[in-house]
C-alpha cells in the first residue's frame, strides 16, 4: 500500500509528460481537420467571435505554447484539453484500483480541472496582452498625434513608431505595415491589428482613426481628445482601486488593531465583571 503511495504520483507525473509529448509529435493537423469538419455543422454565428481573434492571433503571431505543446489553431487547444482530461482520470482511476478505494469523483474533478486549465491559460494571455496594449495607448496615441502635427501622414507615423519603438503596439504597428505590402488594404490591415490586440480600447481607437481619415475630420486633434479620454479613464480606475485599498486597510486595521487593543484594555477588567455577574 505504502510503495502504490509513493509509485502512483510518478506514473501520474510520467504519464502526463507522456500525454504532452504525444501532443508535441502526433499528427495534429489530421485531428484538427475532423474537429473542424465537425465545427462546419454548425452555423458560423454559434461560433464565439473571441476564438475567430484567436484563430486570427495564431495565423499571423505564429504558435502558442501551452504546456509546452505548441499551439497552432483553436482546434488544437480542444485535443490538448482531451488529451489532459484523459490522462489524469485513467491515472487516477487506476490508482484507486491499487489502493482499492473509489476515486472515481476525485477524477471526475482533476480531469474537468484538466480540461478547462488549457483554455483557462489561453485566457490569461489574452488578458495580458490586452492590459498590456490599454498601458501603451495613451502614450503612443500621444505620439501619433506629435507626428502628424509634425508633418508625417498617418501611414508614416505609424511606421516611424514601428521602427523607433518597442512594445506590443509598435509591434502590431509594424504588422499593419506588413499587411499593406502583402496587398490588403488599409481597412482589412487596420481590422487584422484591431483584432490581434484584444484590447477593446484599442479596436476603438483602430476605428476611429479610420473613420477620421474617410470623414476627413483633423486627426491629430481626434487622438489628441482620445488620448485624453483614456487618461482620465486609467485615473478613474485608479481612484476606484485606491477606494478599494482603502476600505480593505480599515477592515485590516480594525482586525489586527482596534481588537487586540480592546483585549488588552479588558482582561484587567474581566475578574470583576465575573464577581459582579
Amino acid at each position: 500500500m505504502k510503495l502504490a503511495i509513493v509509485i502512483l504520483p510518478v506514473l501520474l507525473f510520467v504519464f502526463v509528460v507522456m500525454v504532452l509529448v504525444f501532443s508535441r509529435h502526433v499528427n495534429m493537423a489530421v485531428l484538427s481537420r475532423k474537429i473542424q469538419s465537425i465545427s462546419r455543422k454548425f452555423p458560423d454565428s454559434q461560433k464565439p467571435k473571441q476564438d475567430e481573434d484567436l484563430q486570427l492571433w495564431l495565423k499571423h503571431q505564429g504558435p502558442l505554447k501551452i504546456l509546452g505543446v505548441p499551439i497552432k489553431n483553436v482546434e488544437h487547444i480542444l485535443v490538448v484539453r482531451i488529451l489532459l482530461a484523459s490522462a489524469f482520470f485513467i491515472v487516477l482511476n487506476l490508482l484507486g484500483l491499487l489502493l482499492v478505494r473509489n476515486l472515481i469523483i476525485w477524477s471526475l474533478l482533476a480531469s474537468g480541472v484538466a480540461f478547462f486549465l488549457p483554455t483557462a491559460m489561453m485566457k490569461g494571455f489574452k488578458d495580458r496582452q490586452s492590459k498590456s496594449i490599454l498601458y501603451e495607448l495613451p502614450d503612443m496615441i500621444e505620439i501619433l498625434s506629435s507626428l502628424i502635427k509634425a508633418g508625417l501622414t498617418l501611414d508614416e507615423a505609424i511606421a516611424y513608431i514601428s521602427r523607433n519603438y518597442k512594445g506590443h503596439i509598435s509591434r502590431l504597428f509594424a504588422l499593419f505595415g506588413v499587411k499593406k505590402l502583402e496587398g490588403h488594404t488599409r481597412d482589412e490591415a487596420f481590422t487584422i491589428i484591431s483584432r490581434l490586440s484584444f484590447c477593446p480600447d484599442f479596436k476603438t481607437t483602430i476605428k476611429i482613426m479610420a473613420q477620421s481619415e474617410h470623414i476627413g475630420n483633423p486627426i491629430a486633434e481626434v487622438l489628441n481628445n482620445l488620448s485624453r479620454s483614456f487618461r482620465d479613464n486609467q485615473r478613474d480606475q485608479l481612484k476606484i482601486r485606491a477606494e478599494r485599498i482603502e476600505s480593505n486597510l480599515i477592515l485590516v486595521i480594525f482586525i489586527f488593531l482596534f481588537i487586540p487593543m480592546l483585549m488588552i484594555f479588558l482582561l484587567p477588567v474581566l475578574p470583576q465583571l465575573r464577581l459582579l455577574f
